[in-house]
């Protein structure tokens, strides 16, 4: 089986990351976002022991700069309430949805894929209040992925689940 070794992940990740960034002021269409996401799962499912304990931290960087890139390209044109934008894959599934301020307050918000999800604070009020409704009139976007992998799991040995994840 063919797999990227030490730094060409982190290269392939970072080419993947500039098309999500070129497009997060003017959209991606849903099939270059699929395309992106398959691509980055498929450099996610390679061997992550190959990868230098800076190397690794540039790969999870840049795991979540394309989420948030893509994410947000997702997002252009979006209306708050608007169904949410998903994109899934066997390694990483990126959800993206843009909601009204107060829909957020303690909501439930499912993470792509059916894996995980979040539940947003009922504190969230007092951060839009004191941000203004200029800034959240047109809704607040919320982006969340999931990896099959910890990221942060030890290069080697230890449980991976005691690491904490993305």
């Amino acid at each position: 089986r063919f797999a990227l070794r030490g730094g060409a992940q982190k290269n392939a990740l970072g080419q993947l990351q500039g098309v999500a960034a070129g497009g997060k002021s003017t959209g991606v269409d849903t099939t270059t976002r699929q395309n992106v996401v398959a691509a980055a799962s498929a450099v996610l499912t390679t061997d992550p022991d190959s990868l230098s304990e800076e190397d690794r931290a540039e790969v999870n960087n840049g795991v979540a700069a394309l989420a948030d890139n893509l994410g947000s390209a997702a997002l252009t044109g979006a209306v708050k309430g608007e169904a949410a934008a998903e994109n899934t894959s066997p390694t990483l599934n990126i959800s993206s949805s843009r909601s009204a301020p107060g829909d957020l307050l303690g909501a439930s918000v499912p993470a792509a894929g059916g894996t995980g999800g979040v539940r947003t604070p009922e504190a969230l009020g007092s951060v839009f209040a004191a941000a203004g409704d200029e800034e959240t009139q047109d809704g607040v976007d919320l982006v969340l992925y999931t990896v099959q992998r910890n990221l942060y799991a030890p290069l080697s040995g230890g449980s991976e689940g005691s690491q904490g994840s993305p």
